[in-house]
């Protein structure tokens, strides 16, 4: 895989140059036509050499994208992208017994918290690296909170080539609560900046009053 990167980013010009002559097509049902066969002619031939189809797609996107064409590919694609990437899901969802949800209900909650703690200190640390303190902080830490809906998947092909089928429930199960839980707290960032205020305003008050009881 690592190869066929390099020789594709080595030979990028020329490909780019053969891609730039032979997308010049007035009509717009050609264009969508030609565009769509190199997409699955990319995928056969990655698939000869035994590497995922996705793959080949990046590599031609790559590829594409350095052309003069590339605004108009995007607007063939872009509709095609949210349509295919949901069936897609939805293909691996066919594939998921939720009977197993509540075997696993306590590992995924150990790991959505280690996972909201962990991208909450992570944009706290990059809003602190970019100067930025206080509601700012809230905002960027409580909005990078990641579904990783692509856990599904690596789950799924986990559990097709022999792994417990307890993980795709797990990954699924992960993302279902994650997909609800991020919105919440992407919306109520100011809440919990308030709430944070509260806590230690209360604080700096208890130690204020201590230490003038100490003097007294």
């Amino acid at each position: 895989v690592t190869g066929l990167i390099f020789l594709v980013l080595l030979l990028n010009k020329r490909i780019t140059g053969i891609f730039e002559r032979g997308l010049k097509l007035k009509t717009g049902e050609c264009f969508t036509l030609a565009v769509f066969a190199l997409l699955l002619l990319a995928g056969v031939a990655v698939e000869k050499i035994r590497v995922a189809e996705a793959t080949g797609a990046l590599l031609l996107g790559l590829v594409l994208a350095e052309t003069t064409h590339s605004k108009r590919v995007i607007q063939i694609v872009t509709p095609f992208r949210d349509l295919l990437g949901a069936v897609f899901f939805y293909s691996f969802g066919m594939g998921i017994d939720y009977r197993v949800f509540g075997e696993v209900i306590f590992i995924v909650l150990v790991i959505v918290a280690a996972t909201v703690a962990g991208n909450a200190l992570s944009g706290f640390y990059a809003s602190w690296l970019a100067g930025q303190k206080g509601r700012r902080a809230f905002n960027v830490a409580f909005t990078i909170m990641a579904r990783g809906e692509f856990s599904i998947l690596f789950a799924s092909l986990a559990v097709a080539s022999g792994a417990s089928e307890l993980l795709s429930g797990t990954a699924a199960l992960y993302v279902f609560i994650l997909a609800f839980l991020g919105p919440y707290l992407a919306k109520n960032s100011r809440r919990f900046y308030e709430l944070y205020q509260h806590i230690s305003g209360f604080g700096r008050k208890e130690k204020l009053i201590d230490n003038q009881k100490a003097k007294f």
